[in-house]
């Protein structure tokens, strides 16, 4: 199998979400389309590039794979038009796999096998010289329809030129906001037109343009950041069309944690933790003392077994012998096991799709050895920071020798506040950004959605034949313990009828999403939050006004509170 490459490069992402990220790119030759604006106009021609075999771009990519780059960009041209080529030298290598793409072929980008991120392209009518085929923007709506069913990170990119009609622009925007099935998790990044000499004086039209987009989406307005550093082209030795981007100015980049949301800061602190929770020692008082853990040996279904047992949400892993702290298993990493990420391929590959066989894997196969810990001599404050920058909700204790001692979670800090009078209210550290999917949502596509995005639970919406109102309707709460538990023998043997994990992964989130859902108001103090916590034994609830799902609320955000003070 062979196709025609124009370039394979290291450099960093110049557009969109991932901006600032170094990735490897590999370019494709020929594109289904003629944009007036291209600045890859030698991409269009398929004989522009040189033929090359899967083995020969995963040769390249190894050769200039650096330390920190984890994606490979496939662009063009249209990257779309090579779905088995990308299918296959995405199964040859251990990177993330992003696409970037207009979206006009989607039968094609459907039948990729593997994808994490999908930038695409929203054509409007005066990128194109001529009259506007309407079945390019059809097919977009198609594609963006089939990646965001499937649970894959997908964001849109929208060039504007100076050209742009704000009134045209208005329609194009509206129509996209009536045909997607899911629009709260759609982000349209606003991409104006290089060179930007070009909106000198009329720079005050892209306030206009990302208002006309606010009221439908999540927007964000970027230009491309490699036409604005200092940037030039050094060509490397192996084939004639291997380029490195190399920074020759000494100018710093803002790379912004595109996962993060931005939080509204405070103005006061939560008064029980502010006044201790910077003394030495005070870990211990919150931490639990005696703890279970678990050998490296345990299959992974026992694992889950003495996870729902005991309720836990994790369970640190030792040496049956010296009792020193090995690494810690989530339920995070077992969704990640049973679909949702790449520790799915202990049953895609190893066992060829034995769900069996492959939850038989001992537990060491899919835990994390990196570990954040802390000693008995840290203080609560100690522990918040750790958590935070590390974005983990539990950290175990260890003594000199590295023997398990204790461990100590986000939960046991955010009851330590249950009841306390605070001024801070839900309003202020809740994230108004919310993951949702469909009752209708396959596991598979909801674990990729959970575990790619850091979640440990999402909204079910949904049940209104108006689209915009089903958005935000919230028929159920999936949480990561919620598909463990469905998941464990108990429940999940006495329904398999055969042995392939596809079986499983097919059901529905309407069968296992929990009905009956705690909501709060905006108003709600961070003090009677956490009481609302412990008195249901729960980490996070839906914010909701109007009978509308607004924001949510978990146990980090509580953390931040007290961060903040």
């Amino acid at each position: 199998m062979k196709a025609p490459v124009i370039e394979i490069f290291s450099s960093f992402q110049g557009e969109g979400l991932l901006i600032g990220e170094r990735q490897i790119f590999v370019r494709f030759a020929g594109c289904n389309l003629n944009c007036s604006y291209c600045d890859t106009n030698d991409s269009k021609s398929e004989k522009s590039g040189k033929l090359m075999t899967v083995d020969e771009v995963c040769s390249e990519i190894n050769k200039i794979l650096t330390p920190d780059c984890h994606t490979v960009s496939f662009t063009g041209g249209e990257p779309s038009l090579y779905p088995d080529f990308i299918s296959q030298v995405s199964k040859n290598l251990d990177l993330n796999i992003m696409l970037e793409t207009n979206g006009t072929l989607p039968d094609k980008i459907d039948s990729i096998d593997k994808l994490d991120v999908v930038s695409l392209d929203i054509k409007l009518p005066e990128h194109f010289d001529g009259e506007f085929d309407e079945n390019i923007f059809l097919n977009e709506i198609k594609s963006l329809n089939i990646l965001m069913a499937k649970g894959i990170t997908v964001y849109c990119k929208v060039v504007i030129l100076p050209s742009t009609k704000i009134e045209s622009f208005k329609e194009v925007i509206k129509k996209l906001s009536k045909n997607i099935s899911n629009k709260r998790n759609l982000k349209i990044i606003i991409q104006p037109s290089s060179p930007l000499e070009d909106w000198k004086g009329i720079n005050f039209r892209l306030f206009e343009y990302s208002e006309v987009v606010g009221q439908y989406f999540d927007v964000s307005t970027i230009p491309q950041i490699h036409k604005i550093l200092d940037i030039e082209w050094t060509f490397v030795s192996n084939f004639d069309f291997i380029f490195f981007w190399c920074l020759i100015a000494n100018r710093g980049v803002n790379m912004n944690d595109k996962t993060s949301i931005n939080r509204k800061s405070n103005t006061g602190a939560v008064e029980h933790v502010t006044k201790v929770h910077d003394r030495e020692g005070d870990i211990m008082a919150l931490a639990t003392k005696e703890v279970i853990s678990i050998p490296p040996t345990k299959s992974i279904k026992d694992t889950a077994k003495v996870m729902m047992e005991h309720e836990f949400r994790r369970l640190p892993i030792t040496d049956p012998g010296s009792g020193k702290l090995l690494g810690i298993v989530t339920v995070m990493d077992i969704l990640d096991f049973f679909g949702g990420g790449k520790k799915f391929n202990i049953i895609e590959k190893k066992y060829q799709d034995n769900f069996l066989a492959a939850i038989n894997e001992p537990v060491k196969e899919i835990m994390s050895r990196d570990l954040v810990t802390l000693t008995s001599k840290s203080s609560i404050g100690d522990a918040i920071n750790a958590m935070l920058d590390n974005q983990v909700g539990a950290i175990p204790i260890v003594d000199n020798d590295s023997k398990l001692v204790g461990i100590v979670t986000e939960r046991d800090i955010a009851l330590s506040l249950a009841g306390k009078k605070s001024q801070e209210t839900v309003h202020e550290y809740m994230s108004p950004k919310v993951f949702t999917t469909t009752p209708g949502t396959p596991l598979e596509s909801a674990c990729k959605i959970m575990v790619r995005n850091g979640l440990r639970r999402i909204p079910i919406v949904g049940g209104e034949a108006d689209i915009s109102k089903a958005n935000k309707k919230l028929l159920g709460f999936l949480t990561s313990t919620d598909v463990i538990r469905f998941l464990n023998a108990k429940e999940l043997f006495d329904n398999l009828n055969s042995n392939l994990a596809s079986d499983v992964l097919k059901t529905t989130v309407s069968e296992i999403m929990v009905e009956k859902i705690i909501t709060v108001p905006q108003t709600l103090s961070i003090g009677d939050l956490c009481q609302l916590f412990a008195d249901n034994n729960i980490g996070g609830v839906p914010i909701v006004k109007d009978n509308e799902i607004v924001g949510i609320i978990t146990e980090r955000d509580v953390l931040n509170s007290v961060r903040r003070a």
